[in-house]
């Protein structure tokens, strides 16, 4: 998995997409205003609730959100707890993992369920075990039962040539300080539907969003979201 303790302090200037974040936003906005109990997973710097504070804040939204996330680098959740008393929203950050995300939050209900691009640094470090991942996120749908789950993630591309993967490696690596293989490294949408599916939640919206490189005409930076319910 990568060391993103590395990149902690500049974590939002390197890795920020703003069309990307937009659509989150707005996709909660649009299907979760009702939500009052939260858990992220992968929070990162606080990114999701920080953007979506302030959304919340423009529309007057009288705020009784109860915001909790994990993110088990340690350097990360210290800057997003920097920014917690500045929040409408309730935000309670706790060190931890998608595996123990339930026992340190001590949720036992969720309204919504959110993760965003963190799921193929998991799978990452779960050697790609794919039937691990998405067991354990069928542990916490089964035990907290959301009426919603929003899942953004890196779209996995096919089809690149040998030096195409091999540039836009680098080029991530320059960018966000280290490497992917989009082939390899990055999961599928289809088949986060139809494990979504086979826990009984729905596609309800998905949205596509493409992280422009000059180098490539058609880039194989893609983001995925995708709203589920119940």
């Amino acid at each position: 998995m990568t060391d993103f303790s590395k990149v902690a302090q500049d974590y939002s200037q390197r890795f920020n997409v703003p069309e990307y974040y937009g659509t989150l936003i707005t996709a909660l906005e649009k299907y979760a205003t009702d939500a009052n109990i939260v858990l992220e997973i992968g929070a990162a710097n606080g990114i999701v609730p920080e953007t979506w504070d302030k959304i919340r804040r423009e529309i007057h939204l009288q705020d009784m959100l109860i915001y909790h996330s994990v993110e088990p680098v340690i350097e990360l959740v210290q800057i997003a707890e920097g920014k917690a008393a500045d929040l409408r929203m309730t935000y309670l950050l706790k060190q931890g993992t998608l595996e123990n995300a339930l026992e340190v939050t001590d949720i036992e209900k969720l309204d919504l369920l959110i993760t965003s691009r963190c799921l193929h640094e998991i799978w990452s470090g779960y050697k790609k075990d794919t039937k691990k991942l998405y067991s354990q996120i069928g542990d916490i749908l089964r035990a907290t039962k959301p009426s919603t789950v929003v899942h953004g993630i890196l779209n996995r591309v096919s089809g690149l040539s040998a030096n195409q993967r091999h540039l836009f490696s680098r080029m991530l690596e320059e960018t966000i300080g280290h490497s992917h293989d989009p082939e390899e490294d990055y999961l599928s949408f289809d088949e986060l539907i139809k494990f979504m599916q086979g826990e009984g939640y729905n596609l309800i919206e998905q949205k596509h969003i493409t992280g422009s490189y000059l180098e490539f005409p058609d880039s194989p930076w893609r983001f995925a979201i995708g709203v589920f319910k119940t």
